[in-house]
């Protein structure tokens, strides 16, 4: 159910819940890269706990691609695109 509620605050933005966490928590990203924050309420840490257990699930969907930050947004579940990971040997 809390997963379902996440889903829900990213999925329905114009939705006058949706403003009132966006106002409070991250009013200037969106629900997938918000913190907690100082002293949250109970439904947002609520809402973050929903958000830990479908994030594995989420898949993107690209469509024109202006949204998307290639080195920053998280593709794999290994690290990010172009950063090598510790303890990788390169061959050519």
């Amino acid at each position: 159910m809390l997963g379902k509620q996440a889903w829900r605050l990213s999925q329905n933005p114009s939705a006058l819940w949706s403003w009132v966490f966006k106002g409070i928590y991250f009013p200037d990203g969106d629900s997938w890269k918000a913190k907690k924050g100082h002293r949250p309420s109970w439904g947002w840490q609520r809402i973050l706990v929903g958000r830990e257990t479908i994030e594995l699930d989420v898949k993107w969907l690209v469509g024109d691609g202006k949204s998307i930050k290639i080195h920053e947004d998280k593709w794999l579940t290994s690290g990010l695109i172009g950063v090598p990971q510790i303890g990788m040997i390169y061959t050519k």
